[in-house]
């Protein structure tokens, strides 16, 4: 088993199946868990094909309704690491949707620790696309404050990217 421990500045996509737990405990849910493991897989073999065009820049992990999903390399992320992971989770973001599958997601910029096969995730930019993610009251994807602050610092503008610039709604 693999115990090392990798951590590098980069990009990282953090997204939650919501309403998960209600669904998990729905009384009658032999039916439903059926439905929604046939569901996760067809996202899953998706996410895995979507990836495979970018296998040197971007890669994923997961667990329960949780997917994350980030740049590999640290002198890639700045520079073809983000098109390549905004991309993916565009793509990923609308086959939920089209899988009846709703998801909120946070794209964030900084460090990102990986360990014991990338089984093992923590670092800022993890915890602030988690924070951001799990705030929203929605289905949707949005950029958190270092993402933004990166992308700027970069030259590029958010707002030409698909996002927009208003409120979105939180959860209490």
């Amino acid at each position: 088993m693999d115990t090392s421990w990798n951590s590098i500045n980069t990009w990282v996509a953090h997204f939650d199946i919501l309403g998960f737990k209600d669904r998990i405990n729905y009384d009658d849910q032999s039916l439903l868990l059926n439905v929604l493991k046939s569901s996760i897989d067809e996202v899953v073999k998706l996410l895995q094909n979507d990836i495979s065009n970018f296998e040197n820049t971007i890669d994923y992990t997961s667990y329960a309704d949780t997917f994350i999903v980030y740049s590999k390399l640290a002198e890639v992320a700045e520079k073809s690491g983000y098109p390549d992971l905004l991309r993916t989770c565009k793509n990923f973001l609308s086959t939920c949707i089209y899988k009846r599958i709703p998801v909120r997601g946070a794209i964030s910029y900084g460090e990102l620790v990986l360990g014991h096969n990338n089984k093992i995730v923590m670092g800022k930019a993890f915890l602030e696309s988690h924070q951001y993610g799990e705030d929203q009251n929605w289905i949707g994807l949005l950029l958190t404050p270092s993402a933004s602050d990166q992308l700027q610092s970069m030259g590029l503008d958010p707002l030409r990217h698909g996002f927009i610039n208003r409120d979105i709604p939180l959860r209490k």
